[in-house]
This record gives structure tokens, sequence and C-alpha cells, in this order.
């Protein structure tokens, strides 16, 4: 039996007997070899954004603790969170292309350029059969509670997508200022944590984060906690019914 164990992990099973015991055996091997493939999958490269999330974070939690007057804001993303659209991203590699849907995109999109695709975003630059996402509603009730001048959309659209998400927000009866809104142009948790860790430099310091994304929410949750701050960040679309979590966007 020859066990290698690497993000191409093969058993040679060949020399196992067909007893019981050797396929119980042969079934617990499979079983840790898939688990030690899912724990290399998982292991995310050292991105530039990565580097000066850890740089940053480590300066500014000094700094969170000089700030006494609270300050609050309210982030949203923007897809699967406050709307939900049509877009697609447009992904090629080798001659061959594929629509990505925006729902699927932040659960495939880092792994796809890892692999050496190249996307088109510029879909994106408008909201397509637009429809209320989960979070709607509640960024509306923290706009009549606190007012518009904090309240932002922080999407990985690109900024050419500015536009069209301010319109199709004052058609759903929500008017923040056009500035408020950001498209960065990225996917990464990181890329958010950073953006974050501006506003923090600004002066908030009581923050609110929400995203569909669980990679986002994990790197703004990760930041947030290393500051002397007042933070609260969600994943959009879940709800408890009792002892289960349920996807309400599925």
């Amino acid at each position: 039996m020859i066990v290698e164990f690497g993000p191409d992990a093969l058993v040679n099973l060949q020399e196992f007997s067909s007893t019981q015991g050797d396929i119980n055996n042969v079934n617990n091997i499979k079983k840790q070899v898939d688990s030690i493939k899912k724990l290399i999958k998982g292991f995310n490269p050292i991105t530039e954004d990565r580097l000066k999330v850890q740089t940053r974070v480590a300066s500014e939690s000094s700094n969170s603790k000089k700030i006494k007057q609270l300050k609050g804001n309210s982030v949203f993303d923007f897809d699967e969170t406050v709307g939900i659209s049509d877009n697609v991203v447009i992904a090629t590699k080798d001659g061959v292309t594929k629509e990505i849907k925006s729902s699927e995109w932040p659960v495939v999109g880092e792994a796809l350029e890892a692999e050496g695709w190249s996307f088109d975003f510029s879909d994106f630059n408008k909201v397509t059969k637009g429809k209320p996402g989960p979070l709607l509603q509640k960024m509306k009730d923290r706009i009549e509670r606190f007012g518009a001048k904090d309240v932002f959309i922080l999407t990985a659209r690109g900024p050419g997508s500015q536009p069209a998400i301010h319109a199709w927000l004052k058609s759903e009866g929500v008017n923040i200022p056009l500035e408020n809104i950001t498209g960065l142009g990225k996917s990464s948790g990181d890329a958010k944590a950073l953006w974050m860790l501006d506003k923090f430099k600004e002066g908030y310091n009581d923050m609110y984060f929400a995203d569909d994304a669980i990679t986002n929410v994990e790197a703004v949750k990760f930041v947030l906690d290393q500051l002397d701050i007042k933070s609260k960040v969600v994943q959009a679309g879940l709800k408890k019914f009792g002892r289960w979590v349920v996807d309400t966007n599925t």
C-alpha cells in the first residue's frame, strides 16, 4: 500500500485483499486522504491584500483605544445581500468561455483565478432584472434610524457599477449619496477588510457589516475583532428556525 499526501494525493489500494477487515481499512484511509485534500485546498495563498491586512490590523489595533466618541456606520454588500440580479461574470481560459452567476461568484471566483481564468465583469455595470435581496429592508430600517449619510454599499463589482446601483436603489426607495457606493473590482474578503480599516481611520468605531459570502464575512470579522470598537458582522440570507439555520436565498 502506498499513501501519498499532497494536493494530488493518491492511494494505491491494489495490494489489499477483499476481506471485510481490509475493506474497512481501505474506507478509513480514503476518508483520511479526502480530509487532507480538503485541508490543503483550504489554504489560501498569501496575497498582497492579505499582507496589507496583517500589517495594518497590528498597527490600527493600538490606535482604536484612542477613539472615545461613538461614530457608527452600516456597510452592505450588494449582490445577494441588498439586491439580486441576473448579471453574470464572463470567464475565459484556453478558448473556453462560461458564465458565472453573481450568487456563484463568491464560491468559485478565487479558485478559478488561481487556475488561470480571466474575467469580464462589464455585465455588472448594470442591474439586470433587479429585485430586493434579503437585507434590503434592513438597509431601509438603518437609514430610517440613523440617516443615509453613514450607510454604504461595498461591492465586488467594478467602479463603473456605481450609477446603476444608485439608480436601482432609488427605484426601491433607498436614496444614499452616490459616493457612498464603492465598487472595488475585487472579490476577495481581504479587499473588503482593508476598506473597513480605511473607514476606521476616518473615525468610525461602531461598525455594521453584511455580506452573503462567508469568506468576506470571516475576513471582515477577523479585522474588526482586533480593534477596540463596537462591531457586528452578519451573513446575508441566513435565518434561524428553531435549531435549523436556513439559507433563505435558496
